[in-house]
């Protein structure tokens, strides 16, 4: 079972009733505010910002109504830091942001509200952040190499507006956007092993130089409250044991957070024999992440042509 998703970034339903952020692509480009975070790994700071830009209302001053105690709670910090500790944190953030970048400006006197107002307004083309991102607390789970390849996927389908899909060379995306190719890999790995996009890794039967770029999949975000309480419901229908080793094997095909997959595997263990499947992932296992065959299609029809030809050791271990 799939999980329920959030709407796409072209849902224009969503965006007019505000139910989403939206980031300008000029921060985007190689010159841009993101890149530049990323390089000062100034995680922290982009996500004040990005949370500034979801509250933000579009007034024509630029103030954002929000407090201490309301972006601590967003950014995990309550059950770290108290009160005086994570004033001071998102204050120094506050003023990385006005300093460094030029996007807020700010008013942080002791015991005074906090005042904050968006310098760079939102002119232009911009994309968008479905809220999903802070209510099902990917912003908290996401390490930064994650949250930025999620933005370029949500920059790239809006300009699609329709299919949430795209294919783009890493080296393009990689000058484009003023960002090394190992943040791309990954940023791209992390996305793929939660499950909130797939990768159709291109065929290399021409070799490696003349391979097209591959093509990924934005699946969406979801809320993991309720994955996790789906995979329970799969270990009370198979047995706790049974999907724990039936989600050691999804993963291997980065579908460790695929209910599907992670039942079908289960089904599979029951009917094509625990060693045969143990069999079939270690032949899956071995191939690069961006095999092609790295993928949970080519492990059923190993286990296929395993029960047609009935003999497992003939199937080679490369």
């Amino acid at each position: 079972m799939r999980l329920r998703t959030l709407s796409m970034i072209y849902d224009y339903q969503e965006l007019k009733e505000g139910l989403v952020a939206q980031i300008p692509y000029g921060a985007m480009e190689k010159n841009g505010v993101v890149p530049a975070m990323l390089r000062k790994h100034n995680e922290r700071g982009f996500d004040i910002w990005l949370l500034l830009l979801r509250d933000f209302d579009g007034n024509a001053e630029g103030v954002v109504d929000t407090n201490y105690e309301a972006l601590a709670d967003s950014l995990g910090l309550l059950k770290d830091m108290d009160r005086l500790t994570y004033r001071r944190e998102i204050n120094r953030k506050l003023r990385g942001l006005n300093k460094l970048y030029k996007l807020v400006e700010t008013d942080t006197k002791y015991g005074q509200p906090l005042k904050i107002r968006l310098l760079k307004k939102i002119e232009g083309e911009s994309f968008s952040i479905p809220r999903t991102y802070w209510d099902y607390g990917w912003a908290n789970r996401l390490n930064m190499d994650a949250k930025i390849y999620l933005l370029i996927n949500l920059a790239v389908l809006g300009q699609n507006h329709q299919l949430p899909e795209w294919s783009i060379p890493r080296l393009w995306i990689s000058e484009k956007y003023g960002i090394g190719m190992s943040t791309l890999y990954l940023g791209m790995q992390a996305l793929r092993d939660f499950n909130i996009i797939d990768v159709k890794c291109s065929q290399i039967d021409a070799g490696y130089e003349n391979r097209m770029p591959s093509t990924t999949v934005f699946l969406g975000l979801y809320d993991m409250r309720e994955f996790e309480q789906n995979l329970a419901r799969l270990e009370d229908t198979y047995g706790r044991e049974l999907i724990i080793k039936s989600r050691e094997y999804a993963i291997v095909v980065f579908k460790g957070y695929d209910l599907e997959v992670i039942e079908e595997i289960a089904k599979r263990i029951n009917i094509n024999g625990a060693a045969n499947v143990d069999k079939a992932f270690k032949i899956v296992e071995q191939k690069s992440p961006d095999n092609p065959k790295r993928i949970f299609g080519y492990v059923i029809g190993i286990l296929d042509k395993m029960n047609k030809i009935g003999d497992a050791s003939i199937f080679p271990r490369v």
